[in-house]
C-alpha cells in the first residue's frame, strides 16, 4: 500500500514538473515569437529615427525577455520623437470610422495608433521640422502598465492594423488636403468599410 501511495505520489510530483516546464517553454516561444513579429515595425521606425537603438549587450544575447522589453521601449522612444509630427485630423477621423466599422476596443486603439504612426512616418519624411528630434532625458526605462506580454501583445495589433487594417490604408495613406474630419470623407470611408471586410 505504501508502495502504491509513493508511487502515485511520485508520478504527481514529476506531472507538476513536467507541467511547468511545458508552461515555461510556452512562455519562451511566445516571448520569442513576438519579437519577431515586432521587428517590421520597429525596423520602420529605427530607419526613419535611428537613434532609438541602444548600444548592443552581447552577454543578454540569449535573454530573451530582455530583448523584447528593449524592442517595446526602443518602438515606443520612436513614438515619441514621432509625436510632433502627428496629424490630428489622420487620429481623429480613424478614431471616427473606427467607432463606425464598431471594431472591438484594442482594434479600434490598435487602428488609431496604427494611423498615427503612418502619419507621422510621412509627415517626417515630408519635413525637417521640428528641429529638435532627440529623445528627451526622460526616456523609458519600463514598459507602461510594466507588463511586457500586453505590452508586446498591444504594439503586434499595430503592426496587424498597419498590415491589413483598411481604415489605416485609406485614411494614413491620404494627403492631409484630402481628409475632411467627420465629414464626407468619414463616410466614404464607413461605407467603404461596410460594404467589404472589417479592419
Amino acid at each position: 500500500m505504501k508502495t502504491a501511495a509513493g508511487a502515485s505520489s511520485w508520478l504527481a510530483d514529476h506531472l507538476a514538473e513536467a507541467g511547468r516546464g511545458l508552461a515555461r517553454l510556452f512562455r519562451q516561444v511566445w516571448l520569442w515569437s513576438a519579437y519577431w513579429r515586432l521587428y517590421p515595425l520597429w525596423d520602420v521606425l529605427r530607419q526613419v529615427v535611428p537613434e532609438i537603438e541602444l548600444p548592443a549587450e552581447p552577454e543578454m544575447r540569449w535573454n530573451i525577455r530582455y530583448r523584447l522589453h528593449r524592442r517595446v521601449i526602443e518602438i515606443r522612444d520612436a513614438q515619441l520623437v514621432l509625436r510632433p509630427y502627428e496629424e490630428a485630423e489622420v487620429t481623429e477621423l480613424a478614431a471616427a470610422a473606427a467607432k463606425s466599422a464598431e471594431l472591438p476596443p484594442d482594434t479600434a486603439a490598435a487602428v488609431v495608433e496604427a494611423a498615427a504612426i503612418i502619419s507621422s512616418l510621412r509627415s517626417r519624411r515630408r519635413s525637417s521640422l521640428p528641429g529638435d528630434d532627440a529623445i528627451s532625458r526622460e526616456r523609458a526605462t519600463a514598459v507602461p502598465r510594466n507588463d511586457i506580454r500586453a505590452e508586446a501583445a498591444a504594439l503586434i495589433l499595430v503592426c496587424r492594423a498597419i498590415r491589413r487594417s483598411r481604415i489605416v490604408r485609406q485614411i494614413a495613406g491620404r494627403p492631409p488636403s484630402r481628409i475632411t474630419l467627420l465629414g464626407r470623407t468619414t463616410e466614404r470611408v464607413t461605407k467603404s468599410l461596410k460594404a467589404g471586410s472589417r479592419a
